[in-house]
């Protein structure tokens, strides 16, 4: 009995042995079906007391497993790059197609899971500091494809509360290019995942709905999902970014609404927690709107000064954390003082600055606005070529983005350098333009618009002007298809 007993304690000891080489060799968080089997097997030879050599032998069946596992699961990869590639293609998006298929060819030797891995933090990068959003999107289009194309056969690519993280992101990103309505259809199109969400991911969602509508001027829509992210605020470690973020959004909200006050004792709430966390990119976003604030001539207690020195403040800032679209709005900012300071010369210098940041991050709303402020510039200075070329670019630009209410602003300033330049056609196009969309859109300035019109028709012949108008007119339908508003009203 001893000697068996002690043949029983050896078995025991190598099994044992061996379970911890296993597990130093093969660590894994979330145990897959084939190891769990692989575990009752143990547990069944360690009751029947079968020699340790025998068991040691299921070692090159668990080898085979994972490398069936690793291959379907690069497979997968594949096939998912290459159908999104096509996409892409589909849509005339070549480049972009082509640099996808590269990506996944690049790192062909790479494990599935570290490539997963490596391309979400790359994701995150890239929304802190937006140089290549159309690269970010497709890393993101594709990281969402994998998580919902997983199976028992391959790597595994997140849950549900993955997969709503990943839409979050793909959220923020869409918010950085101004395209609302897709950033708030990706949000709502997951809130069903919310139940397997912890408290953080559900602040995030929350935030992101929030941050949407204070972009959308819509401002109890935006104070509902911001108290709804303030309240799911308990139980979360290292919470104050997330508490400073809500406090921010809060601030804007009121900035829109012109109760200035109230913002700023909330962006100086934020601004503490900021400081108090080190978040460079809080502190640089809060001193830019406290500066849009003091500059605003709707503030009573407005000061140029103060607004130049918020802005300075977020352009050092913008520099150090190397983010080009906060250095162009700092630019942009202070060359609006500059511009209204007088130095017309030094304002354009800034402004063409900011719009060169503007186009490295692909912003097309800076990049719409920018060019309309150079434009500006060049016609005070009397270059009004320059000044047409700039003006354009700019309206085609605000049409491509839907900023409504600054396409009849943008075409009278389009109009006026035409009537500079002498071409009166151009002047009655714009001019129409000019008056639709301010009408549209109730800037009052369309009553201006209309009585130029007129003024302008005694300058060519009847004929003329109603070839004119009948051009304005398909240039304006055109707009209406690009803005989606088929029912803007083209009569004079």
């Amino acid at each position: 009995m001893e000697t068996n007993n002690k043949e029983d304690n050896s078995h025991e000891n190598s099994l044992k042995d061996i379970k911890e080489i296993l597990n130093r060799a093969y660590p894994e968080k979330k145990k897959g079906k084939f190891l769990k089997g692989y575990e009752k097997f143990q547990r069944i030879i360690k009751f029947v007391g079968v020699p340790a050599l025998i068991l040691a032998s299921v070692l090159p069946v668990y080898e085979w497993s994972k490398s069936i596992k690793n291959r379907m699961s690069r497979n997968t990869i594949i096939n998912t790059y290459r159908e999104y590639s096509s996409e892409l293609l589909s849509e005339g998006k070549a480049k972009r197609a082509e640099k996808v298929l590269l990506e996944v060819n690049s790192d062909k030797q790479m494990a599935p899971t570290i490539h997963y891995a490596l391309a979400k933090i790359k994701v995150q990068q890239q929304i802190l500091n937006p140089d290549n959003l159309e690269e970010t999107e497709d890393i993101l289009q594709i990281l969402i494809r994998l998580n919902q194309n997983d199976n028992l056969f391959t790597e595994n690519y997140g849950d549900e509360s993955e997969l709503l993280s990943l839409k979050v992101m793909l959220a923020d990103l869409y918010i950085t290019k101004s395209d609302f309505e897709l950033a708030k259809s990706t949000l709502l199109n997951e809130e069903k995942s919310l139940k397997y969400a912890d408290n953080k991911l559900k602040v995030e969602y929350y935030l992101k709905l929030g941050t949407i509508n204070v972009w959308e001027h819509k401002t109890d829509s935006a104070n509902i999902y911001l108290t709804k992210a303030k309240n799911c605020l308990k139980n979360i470690d290292k919470k104050e970014v997330l508490e400073a973020e809500i406090l921010f959004q809060k601030a804007k909200n009121f900035q829109f609404d012109r109760e200035f006050f109230k913002a700023i004792d909330l962006y100086n709430s934020s601004l503490n927690l900021y400081t108090k966390n080190k978040s460079k990119r809080g502190l640089l976003n809060t001193y830019n709107n406290l500066g849009m604030i003091y500059y605003n001539r709707l503030f009573e207690k407005n000061n140029d000064t103060l607004a130049l020195n918020y802005y300075t403040q977020a352009s050092k800032i913008a520099e150090e954390i190397n983010d080009n679209v906060a250095t162009a709005r700092a630019q942009y900012n202070t060359a609006i003082i500059k511009r209204k300071q007088g130095f017309v010369e030094d304002a354009l210098q800034l402004y063409i600055l900011a719009l060169e940041n503007f186009k490295i991050s692909q912003n097309d709303y800076g990049m719409a606005i920018t060019h309309s402020a150079v434009g500006r510039a060049y016609f005070a200075l009397g270059y009004n070529e320059k000044a047409f070329f700039h003006s354009k670019k700019g309206l085609d630009l605000l049409v491509e983005t839907k900023t409504l209410n600054n396409i009849g602003v943008q075409a009278g300033n389009i109009a006026d350098v035409s009537r500079a330049l002498g071409n009166t056609k151009a002047f009655i196009l714009y001019d129409y333009l000019a008056f639709v969309y301010n009408r549209a859109f109730n800037d009052t300035d369309y009553i201006k618009n209309r009585d130029l019109l007129e003024t302008y028709r005694n300058f060519v012949s009847e004929e003329e002007f109603r070839i004119y108008i009948a051009e304005a007119k398909r240039m304006a339908k055109k707009i209406n298809i690009e803005i989606g508003k088929l029912d803007i009203d083209l009569e004079l």
